[in-house]
């Protein structure tokens, strides 16, 4: 489940996705429950690039700011290597995937 306030801006994250070769996108956290507010909660986000793609500091700082104004909520982003293991598998299980590209 995502919140609304999500789900009426999927197309155009789904676009950044593409636009950023991104090779998946998972949404956590309060966004995908009942305990969202929105204006207040920020929204949790987990992004794996396509394997040729540099990775930067500044990079992903610049994609939270994009995703922020895009959501108009402000963005937790993270990659699964930052993520406890633990806790990577607690958000397989509840996180929502929003974009996966296909191989081919």
């Amino acid at each position: 489940m995502l919140h609304p306030v999500i789900v009426q801006h999927l197309d155009a994250l789904r676009a950044l996705c593409e636009q950023e070769q991104i090779s998946q996108c998972v949404i956590f956290g309060s966004a995908t429950r009942t305990d969202f507010r929105a204006g207040i909660s920020d929204v949790d986000i987990i992004v794996t690039f396509e394997p040729d793609q540099v990775v930067t500091a500044f990079r992903l700082s610049r994609l939270a700011q994009t995703i922020s104004q895009i959501v108009g909520h402000s963005v937790d982003l993270h990659t699964w290597s930052e993520i406890h293991p633990k806790i990577q598998s607690i958000i397989k299980r509840n996180g929502v995937t929003i974009f996966e590209r296909r191989a081919g």
